[in-house]
């Protein structure tokens, strides 16, 4: 009963999701609105399912003293800080919002900023033109970054012969590069497809503890 029990009701969940997603609207009236509704509270049943293992796993961190525990307290009480807050004021309060938006963005920037340098240390290693396609995507990657720079547009002007480098930077992006993004979207929406089928049909059971 242990196997079977959660199977069962992972399937008829997962079937009832399916049907009113793909035959009726969000805002339908009736049982799909309502199940709509109900399928919008499980996802914040989630969250706070997200916020309590975060706490299980930061808590033994602060327990056991481990490196950098501090970040750990301060992680924990920001996130219920903020939770409480959003709680009592709701998600359209404008102090709410001006603390997502004082915050939140600033600190993605810094990442983002920090991320570069781990990047630009990769790109270092790994364009080695040993191959054809290694030195096109070194060509590529040099052509996009120079065209980026003012250095870019003294070398070929934007006013020249087919936009300069910055025009010859737009045909990658927006065509090859496009096309190899949409191959790697269609390519991650299969194997996502994939997963949630075999867990659809009770084929993966690793998310219920068993091999």
């Amino acid at each position: 009963m242990k196997r079977t029990v959660p199977v069962i009701i992972t399937t008829v969940t997962a079937t009832i999701v399916f049907l009113s997603i793909v035959l009726f609207k969000t805002d339908a009236a009736g049982w799909p609105g309502q199940f709509d509704r109900m399928r919008q509270f499980m996802a914040a049943v989630m969250m706070f399912m997200g916020m309590a293992n975060m706490t299980r796993v930061h808590g033994s961190a602060i327990r056991k003293r481990d490196r950098n525990w501090m970040f750990s307290v301060w992680l924990l009480v920001i996130m219920f800080a903020y939770a409480i807050f959003g709680m009592a004021v709701g998600n359209k309060n404008a102090t709410y919002r001006w603390i997502y938006d004082a915050f939140i963005p600033p600190i993605n920037s810094t990442m983002y900023a920090m991320v570069a340098f781990y990047l630009t240390s990769a790109s270092y290693k790994a364009f080695r033109a040993k191959t054809l396609d290694a030195a096109l995507m070194m060509a590529c990657a040099v052509w996009v970054m120079l065209s980026n720079v003012p250095v870019g547009d003294m070398l070929w002007s934007s006013e020249s012969w087919l936009g300069g480098m910055a025009g010859v930077r737009d045909w990658i992006v927006s065509v090859p590069n496009s096309a190899v993004s949409r191959g790697i979207a269609v390519g991650t929406f299969l194997g996502g497809f994939a997963t949630q089928l075999r867990v659809f049909l009770g084929i993966e059971r690793r998310h219920l503890g068993q091999g």
